[in-house]
């Protein structure tokens, strides 16, 4: 019972996970989101979200819903979700800005959230393409200037509830990692997945490693860091070096 709190927990805390600079923020009661994009400010709250420049409003937008924040590595772009989450039992709609540092906001765009089931989560590059996966099926979109492009991370796995994932891009490869299977105690074999796949030829590159699911996932200097863990003997993290080709540089606790 324990377990299965602790994975549901984490599957609420994966609207706010991604990778190295692209972090998120989550709107809450209360709380607000106030960032940069380049020379722009975003001000986001539960009911709004406010471009300026200068200290003056540039665009308004009102919109309800939980929000995230999230940019690319030097800053110059960034993404606002929207999740119109409803008290209905209903689907909903996932609206996501895209925010230029140099131009403001350049474009808008949604996706279908549907009710009870995985959240997608997103990341931005340099260039502004945007990538979104959905956990419970591993369909990664890349969107590039609304030119959108569907790829099954893997063929045969079947869509999966209590599936953790995280991604992180850079200018030329998107990067996702979770759990295949759902995290237990008795699953004996290779459990954590990254797979890499080029943005512009949409190849794919995966590998399976031995631990049962991910913490964490950040690009550091052109390396990919992980943290596994696995809960026997005993509950263990596991960091793990891996370059773009995927190979293996070092791993240690």
């Amino acid at each position: 019972m324990l377990l299965k709190a602790k994975i549901f927990v984490c599957s609420l805390i994966l609207l706010v996970s991604a990778g190295n600079a692209q972090v998120n923020y989550l709107t809450l009661a209360g709380q607000r989101i106030d960032k940069k994009a380049g020379s722009f400010q975003v001000i986001a709250d539960e009911h709004k979200i406010s471009v300026l420049k200068n200290g003056q409003p540039v665009n308004s937008i009102n919109l309800t819903g939980v929000k995230t924040f999230l940019s690319s590595p030097s800053g110059e772009k960034a993404l606002v979700v929207n999740y119109s989450f409803r008290r209905a039992k209903e689907n909903y709609t996932i609206t996501y800005f895209l925010i230029d540092g140099e131009n403001g906001l350049l474009r808008t765009d949604s996706v279908t959230g549907y009710y009870d089931m995985p959240n997608p989560l997103f990341t931005i590059n340099e260039n502004g393409i945007i990538g979104y996966c959905d956990p419970g099926s591993l369909i990664l979109t890349i969107d590039n200037a609304g030119l959108k492009t569907d790829i099954r991370l893997f063929n045969d796995a079947p869509y999966e509830m209590e599936r953790g994932v995280f991604i992180s891009s850079d200018d030329e490869l998107i990067y996702i990692a979770g759990n295949l299977k759902p995290v237990a105690f008795e699953l004996k074999e290779d459990n954590l997945f990254l797979a890499v796949v080029d943005i512009r030829g949409k190849t794919i590159n995966k590998v399976m490693l031995p631990y049962l699911s991910v913490e964490s996932l950040n690009l550091t200097d052109g390396k990919i860091n992980l943290i596994g863990y696995n809960f026997t003997p005993s509950f263990s993290l596991t960091k793990i070096i891996l370059d773009n080709t995927l190979k293996i540089l070092k791993t240690g606790e």
